[in-house]
């Protein structure tokens, strides 16, 4: 990619680009150096609910798309002795017919996954402040690659949806959207790290035309009844989120430039009872 702003580009084409991003800044506040570094060189791989997510995300923010190639497991199976028995998942003729769809690119799901993706999306339409957000849309999947230059470094972002009023918007895909339980999932996934990461990049490359102060996130639960919860994150958060992504960018430029990446300290540290016990 190239420095700016890049609409359209495919998801596999920016990540295939190497410059730091949100994730790889949150990922280092929540660990260390080291496991950072183990992190990048193993990624995980995506669970059911991160897939449902990305199904979900796309038929909200990009419906005009087909959805990625999907192949709806079937219930049953026959099994060596030509007996019909309950899809298995453990059983050697499901393991390879999984195995050959994702060979293919095609993800594997159950019909129950796809009805659990249509109607998690359809919630949204019901929720006012959510479909005001979603009404607002100017741009989806916006990607932007900037120059660091006093980190020696380029960020990147993509951003879910970028709308006519001056704040970004995101999508999350969540067990628990109440606003107790997702403000302190928010905080410990460090979400007001990408919040601030995501104003910042925008407007370094948008103009003051244009410019986007607040983040608004819409949780949306991954389970009947597919509750969704809209929030607006304050701007003390966002400037907490503004500090720890300094401090990250800095660490990461130090233990780039050293190519060391340590843990945890050498040093014995006072361990005392746990902040939850009075």
């Amino acid at each position: 990619m190239t420095p700016g702003i890049h609409l359209n580009l495919p998801a596999s084409e920016y990540h295939s680009d190497f410059a730091i991003s949100a994730s790889h800044l949150r990922k280092l506040w929540q660990t260390t150096p080291a496991h950072y570094i183990e992190w990048l060189a193993k990624p995980e791989e995506p669970s059911i609910d991160m897939i449902l997510g990305t199904l979900c995300h796309q038929v909200i923010l990009e419906p005009h798309l087909p959805l990625p190639c999907i192949a709806v497991i079937p219930e049953t199976y026959r099994s060596a002795d030509g007996e019909e028995k309950p899809w298995n998942g453990n059983a050697k003729h499901c393991k390879a017919w999984k195995d050959e769809q994702i060979a293919k690119g095609v993800i594997p799901l159950k019909a129950a996954e796809m009805e659990r993706v249509r109607k998690a999306s359809y919630t949204i339409s019901k929720h006012a402040e959510a479909k005001h957000l979603i009404n607002s849309i100017k741009h989806t999947e916006v990607s932007i690659l900037c120059d660091l230059p006093q980190f020696g470094l380029r960020g990147k972002a993509r951003l879910d949806i970028v709308p006519i009023i001056p704040v970004l918007g995101d999508l999350k895909f969540t067990h628990d959207a109440s606003t107790r339980g997702f403000q302190d999932h928010a905080y410990r996934m460090g979400y007001h790290i990408q919040a601030a990461w995501y104003i910042d990049m925008w407007n370094a490359v948008a103009g003051s035309e244009d410019r986007k102060e607040g983040f608004r996130i819409v949780a949306i639960e991954s389970d009947p009844p597919y509750a969704v919860n809209c929030f607006q994150m304050k701007p003390d958060l966002i400037e907490d989120g503004r500090r720890i992504y300094t401090e990250m960018l800095e660490l990461y430029a130090r233990c780039k430039k050293a190519d060391d990446w340590p843990a945890y300290g050498n040093d014995a540290v006072e361990m005392g009872k746990p902040y939850w016990v009075k």
